[in-house]
């Protein structure tokens, strides 16, 4: 297959997904010679992310739901008109917001290449959604599910032509990034964690509760932790959490209000530290003892992954590919999602390891990472794919 230079566009529909796992990828592509622009909303803090890094980068307006019908209709033809002036070989979406609209707006503009990336499984569980992805799906020319459980829901969709389109491509993370060596005692004293204190972190956004899901609690499970943390302080008062994030969008502000007292009702003021976003997270994995993530539903959980590239062990819930990765009793353990005794009693068993036990497990998750979750590889395997795709466009 003839490789040619590539003119991508990615369109991100959140612009609060700073995370490095909606930069690198571009980054890494334009180091293998193609030519990246990023498109993203004007609020948020991920425009001015990609800017740092040198990437040519358009913000639009998106609207704050998908039901308001003129908003939707002003974004998709702004999304257009934009497409058209870019002239892009491919057009890659993530996130709900830009999937649904970058569709429809990537085929008004005859753009020979388009794709979606779910990020993770939750949308689709979701019927408007789920609904919307089976009228809209026909668009794509591949869709990448970066998980074994997206690929296992497009393989129950009633339609053969949609079916096909799922490609298993994992998120990549650089192991150059987050690599051990980085010295987190300023952040360790910056909180108050003591030598003897055992620092468990949780790095998320705060999603609110979504209707009828998750018997009413956060799809990220921060409930669920504060409920198991305070069973492990009446055990080990010198067990802190760690709660690394911020709201997911502006119009979740509540949430983060609603934890906060959560927690205090329980009794947690002298053990949980809401720290806010961080966006060194290198230095946080650093200087915690382990990360938790009890999420009721994940894609990879890329927290998890980062963590254990910085040689962290977790503690995870057995949801999306996170069990792939957290090997119970070799980079972690894992639990239930939503069994807060369950999580208790396995952060109390980490924390009950000697060190050296325990940094067993952390060099033992990073080998695990570097294997699955490599950034040349998954870039390679994204690549590949757009040239292929590109090659049957071509042929007509």
């Amino acid at each position: 297959m003839t490789k040619k230079r590539l003119r991508i566009v990615y369109l991100i529909g959140s612009g609060y997904a700073a995370s490095y796992w909606t930069v690198d990828p571009l980054v890494k592509l334009r180091e293998l010679g193609h030519d990246v622009i990023a498109v993203c909303p004007e609020t948020g803090t991920l425009a001015q992310r990609f800017q740092e890094k040198g990437i040519e980068t358009y913000a639009v307006s998106f609207p704050g739901r998908l039901i308001n019908l003129i908003k939707c209709l002003y974004t998709i033809n702004e999304l257009r008109k934009l497409f058209i002036a870019l002239k892009p070989d491919i057009v890659h979406y993530q996130i709900t917001h830009a999937i649904f609209l970058g569709r429809v707006a990537a085929w008004l503009a005859r753009v020979p290449v388009r794709i979606t990336q779910w990020p993770g499984p939750a949308p689709l569980k979701r019927k408007s959604y789920h609904l919307a992805d089976l009228l809209t799906a026909w668009i794509d020319g591949a869709i990448i599910a970066t998980s074994t459980e997206m690929a296992g829901i497009y393989a129950k969709y009633p339609l053969a032509s949609i079916r096909k389109k799922a490609r298993l491509i994992y998120y990549g993370y650089s192991s150059e990034r987050f690599r051990p060596g980085v010295n987190g005692l300023s952040l360790r004293k910056k909180y108050g964690a003591s030598d003897k204190d055992f620092v468990v972190a949780m790095v998320a956004y705060f999603y609110p509760p979504t209707k009828d899901l998750y018997n009413g609690f956060g799809l990220k499970g921060h409930e669920i932790l504060f409920k198991a943390a305070s069973e492990t302080v009446k055990q080990d008062t010198h067990i802190k959490f760690w709660i690394v994030g911020d709201n997911v969008t502006e119009n979740a502000k509540w949430y983060k209000d609603y934890l906060k007292e959560y927690a205090h009702k329980l009794n947690l003021d002298d053990n949980v530290v809401f720290t806010g976003l961080i966006q060194d997270t290198p230095s946080v994995y650093a200087a915690c003892d382990a990360l938790v993530m009890p999420s009721f539903t994940e894609g990879i959980g890329g927290s998890a992954i980062e963590a254990l590239l910085m040689e962290r062990p977790v503690v995870a819930s057995t949801v999306g590919e996170m069990a792939h990765a957290v090997r119970d009793n070799e980079s972690g353990f894992l639990v239930p999602p939503g069994e807060p005794h369950a999580l208790a009693e396995a952060i109390l068993k980490l924390s009950r390891l000697s060190p050296e036990r325990r940094r067993e497990m952390g060099r033992a998750g990073r080998r695990i990472a570097m294997e699955i979750f490599d950034m040349d590889k998954v870039a390679r395997q994204t690549g590949e794919l757009y040239m292929e795709l590109l090659s049957q466009h071509e042929a007509g």
